[in-house]
C-alpha cells in the first residue's frame, strides 16, 4: 500500500516563521496545523510527496505535472527569503501521466531549461512550496511530483483523475504521500482583494463538514455559482483527493482559521486498517 497517507494543507506563506512576516502571529494557528499535518504523515514514512496545487503552471484544458529534474521556489513575503529546491520523482510523474492517458485524461508533462541535469528546473509556486517546506522537516530526502488541475475540467473528470492516481500509487513500489494544497474561501473581508460575500463563511463551514464526514457526493454536486461567490481554491484539489482516497482513509480536521480575508484548514487522512 504505497499511498500511505494524505493531507489537506493550506499555503498562506505568512504561516512560515522563517519569513518573519508581520502577520505571522495571526497565522500561528495555521503554522501549528501545518506542522501537525506533516508530523501526522511522518508516522507512515514516504519517499515522495505528490502535491496538487492551484497556483502552479496551467495548461488550457489539461492538468500539468512536473517532469524536470528539480523544482525551485523562492518566497520573500516577509523580511527574509526562503529559497528551496526539491528533487522531482520523474518516474512516478511518468507513471501518473500514462495511467491518466489510458483513461482519456490528458496530462501535460512540463519541464524547463535542459532535459536533465542541474539546469532542468521548474519554478515552484507558493501553493506547493509551503506544504513541502513543512513536509521536508519530517522527510529531508523526500522528492516531489507537482500537479496543477484544470478548472475547465468537470468535477467528475477531476474525481476520475483521483481514481487514476489511486491506482497508480497503489502499485508503486515506494511509499507516497498525497497532498492537496488548498485555501478556503477568499471573500471573508470587504477590505481584501476579492471583497466580501456571505457565501464565504457558509462555504468554509460546509467544506469542513464535507471533509470530516467524507461526503464526496456532496462535494461533486456542489453549486458552482455558490463556489464562485465564496472564491475558494480548495475545491478542485479536494475532489482529486476524494477520488484517490474513496473510503479507504479516515479523516481528521486538525484545525481551521481565518486571520485575514481567506480561510485555511489542515486535515489529515490516515489509511484504515482491516
Amino acid at each position: 500500500m504505497p499511498l500511505v497517507g494524505a493531507a489537506l494543507m493550506p499555503h498562506g506563506s505568512q504561516a512560515l516563521e522563517e519569513l518573519h512576516d508581520p502577520l505571522y502571529e495571526r497565522f500561528r494557528k495555521t503554522h501549528d496545523g501545518l506542522a501537525a499535518a506533516a508530523q501526522g504523515l511522518s508516522r507512515s514514512p514516504a519517499e515522495t510527496a505528490v502535491v496538487l496545487t492551484p497556483h502552479g503552471i496551467r495548461a488550457e484544458n489539461m492538468v500539468t505535472i512536473s517532469s524536470s529534474e528539480t523544482v525551485r521556489g523562492v518566497l520573500n513575503a516577509g523580511t527574509e527569503t526562503l529559497d528551496e529546491t526539491f528533487g522531482v520523482d520523474r518516474a512516478l510523474a511518468d507513471a501518473i501521466a500514462e495511467e491518466a492517458g489510458r483513461r482519456g485524461l490528458i496530462i501535460a508533462k512540463i519541464a524547463a531549461g535542459a532535459s536533465s541535469g542541474p539546469f532542468s528546473q521548474l519554478p515552484l509556486d507558493w501553493g506547493a512550496q509551503v506544504p513541502l517546506h513543512f513536509l521536508r522537516q519530517q522527510a529531508p530526502a523526500m522528492k516531489t511530483v507537482v500537479m496543477t488541475p484544470s478548472r475547465i475540467w468537470s468535477l467528475a473528470q477531476l474525481f476520475a483523475l483521483g481514481e487514476a492516481l489511486r491506482d497508480t500509487l497503489e502499485t508503486w513500489p515506494q511509499p507516497v504521500w498525497l497532498i492537496g494544497s488548498a485555501d478556503m474561501a477568499h471573500a471573508h473581508d470587504a477590505e481584501g482583494p476579492y471583497g466580501f460575500h456571505p457565501a464565504a463563511e457558509a462555504f468554509d463551514r460546509w467544506f469542513l463538514e464535507v471533509v470530516q464526514t467524507q461526503n464526496w457526493d456532496a462535494l461533486l454536486n456542489v453549486d458552482m455559482n455558490w463556489v464562485s461567490d465564496a472564491k475558494p481554491d480548495a475545491l478542485w484539489q479536494m475532489v482529486i483527493l476524494a477520488g484517490a482516497l474513496q473510503k479507504s482513509f479516515s479523516s481528521h480536521v486538525i484545525g481551521y482559521d481565518c486571520p485575514t480575508y481567506f480561510g485555511m484548514m489542515n486535515a489529515l487522512f490516515t489509511r484504515l486498517t482491516a
